[in-house]
């Protein structure tokens, strides 16, 4: 509560309140000792007025004179702490006497013995009277509570008054304090502030003396030459660190140029590589209907020079004619069959391989494009118990990029082909790439596999750049970094990766139907650094 006021107001406002408590604790103590002695005083003398009425009154209740009675109390009445009094007779109940007429006296106990009561400030006492050994009737007198109310008001106008001084001199005593503790504090408080708001180190509090706020200016200013002496260290090894920074920022930039030169060559050969693999495709797949045309077109020349030599000699016959005719027939229609799967193979082919190698941005039925780059990856698993599904919903066209996203796939494949489906999983692998319900604007992409899983070790970094389980194995740990760049900086999406050691694989790719205009600075393959696999995998 005080700290939100000056010291100033501190120190003047526990004074007034030390002085003021003690003079209230002194004043109330008094106060009570006094009214418990005058309680005492008035009930003493009430009890020897009424010895000296009893001693007086014993011939009136003796021989019953009423007169002389009421002239004792009447003596009484004159005197201002008296308020009541009555004389009774023990043997004459009809003797009841009171100091004023409409007075009454009620017993306070055994008339023989000496009673004595305090009420507040009313003290009632009874006397037995003797007429010589007996009792024969008693005296009560009540004081009146004026006198001890006129004394209390007396007490607490001087407690006021003393209240009042003390205050006035708490209140000087304060404001000497203040100039003794306060004033040298506000003029070290000066100095701080001056220093502050000029950020002149050289400034020094005075001399203020040899007591404690002395000794506190002293320190004050021991501690600015040590922080001055200290500032210049200090911008003496910023200076040097500095230099040694600019050095050494000099030195990463060469390596991060060398290194950024090196994953773009990299990323190039993993291009080359996808270009080969699709080169390869392209001649295993055209492998089979060419072969049958070549077949085909080798047999009919010797059956057309046969024909032309009976129709020479004048041996032909209709059978052999016919005969003839239905497998030319025959061989053209397989020859036509076998050049249109390979015109068809072609044209996929070169829609693969243009949409890779020009990134251009169109619109695509994204079950037509996965069902082409699938096409000319299942050479890789013609001749092996693994398989690739496709499950897409055929007719959700994206305008995008088909070549990079084709690349994803191929990559996505490729590496469960590679890391998944391991002589240690024994069992055949299967691929599945399905579409799942997204919000609108969105597609999402799922490419699951049931192989051997990822440990949860390398969950966190298997976007990374050069990170790879197999390397020197035929990984170079680029497969999944460039999914990750050509995912969130080409495509506009996000990516994210979910596997159980043994249970197998899932990536889920985020997908905007629209996809986002490249921005000026950014390019399809943004290489992504290394450390941040946690937004990778939490995208």
């Amino acid at each position: 509560m005080l700290q939100r006021y000056s010291l100033r107001i501190q120190l003047l406002m526990m004074a007034m309140a030390v002085v003021a408590l003690a003079l209230l604790i002194a004043g109330g103590l008094l106060h009570l000792t006094d009214r418990r002695q005058s309680r005492e005083a008035v009930a003493a003398e009430m009890l020897s007025l009424a010895q000296l009425v009893a001693n007086r009154s014993a011939a009136a209740i003796a021989f019953t004179d009423e007169a002389t009675a009421r002239e004792n109390l009447t003596a009484l009445a004159r005197l201002d702490q008296v308020g009541r009094a009555c004389l009774y007779s023990t043997d004459n109940p009809a003797f009841v006497i009171g100091q004023q007429a409409a007075d009454t006296c009620t017993p306070m106990g055994n008339a023989s013995e000496v009673w004595q009561t305090i009420d507040g400030d009313v003290a009632r006492v009874q006397v037995p009277v003797f007429s010589g050994e007996s009792v024969i009737g008693a005296v009560q007198i009540e004081s009146s509570a004026q006198p001890l109310a006129a004394r209390a008001r007396t007490r607490m106008i001087s407690l006021a008054l003393a209240l009042a001084v003390g205050l006035a001199a708490a209140l000087a005593l304060a404001l000497r304090l203040q100039r003794v503790i306060t004033r040298p504090i506000s003029r070290v408080r000066d100095v701080a502030t001056a220093i502050i708001e000029s950020h002149d180190y050289r400034l020094r509090a005075p001399d203020l003396g040899k007591h404690e706020v002395g000794s506190l200016a002293d320190a004050f200013n021991a501690m600015l030459t040590e922080i001055t002496e200290l500032t210049a260290q200090l911008e003496a090894r910023v200076q040097a660190r500095t230099a040694e920074l600019a050095r050494t920022n000099g030195s990463l930039q060469e390596a991060l140029d060398s290194l950024r030169l090196a994953q773009s060559e990299l990323i190039q050969r993993e291009k080359l590589a996808s270009l080969g693999s699709l080169v390869a495709g392209i001649a295993h797949e055209l492998n089979t209907p060419l072969g049958n045309s070549v077949t085909v077109a080798s047999t009919l020349p010797p059956m057309i020079s046969r024909l032309r030599q009976q129709i020479a000699d004048g041996t032909l016959r209709k059978s052999t004619a016919l005969d003839a005719l239905q497998q030319l027939d025959a061989g053209a229609d397989l020859l036509e069959r076998n050049l249109e799967r390979a015109s068809h193979l072609i044209s996929r082919f070169k829609q693969v391989a243009v949409d890779q190698t020009s990134e251009q941005r169109r619109s695509f039925d994204l079950a037509d494009i996965v069902g082409k780059v699938v096409d000319t990856l299942r050479h890789q698993f013609k001749y092996g118990a693994h398989s690739v599904e496709i499950d897409i919903e055929p007719g959700l066209a994206l305008d995008s990029y088909p070549g990079p996203l084709g690349q994803v796939i191929t990559n996505l494949v490729m590496n469960a082909l590679i890391h998944a489906f391991g002589p240690e999983l024994g069992r055949a692998g299967q691929i599945l790439i399905r579409n799942r319900p997204t919000s609108e604007g969105h597609v999402l992409l799922e490419v699951r596999d049931n192989g051997s899983g990822i440990a949860a070790a390398h969950l966190a970094r298997i976007f990374d750049p050069f990170f790879t389980t197999r390397m020197g194995q035929g990984g170079s740990g680029l497969g999944l970094n460039i999914v990750y760049n050509i995912v969130v900086s080409t495509l506009g999406g996000s990516i994210k990766v979910a596997s159980t050691v043994g249970d197998g694989t899932s990536f889920t790719i985020r997908l905007p139907i629209h996809a986002p205009e490249p921005a000026d600075e950014a390019t399809p393959d943004r290489i992504r650094t290394a450390g941040g696999a946690s937004q990778a995998s939490g995208s």
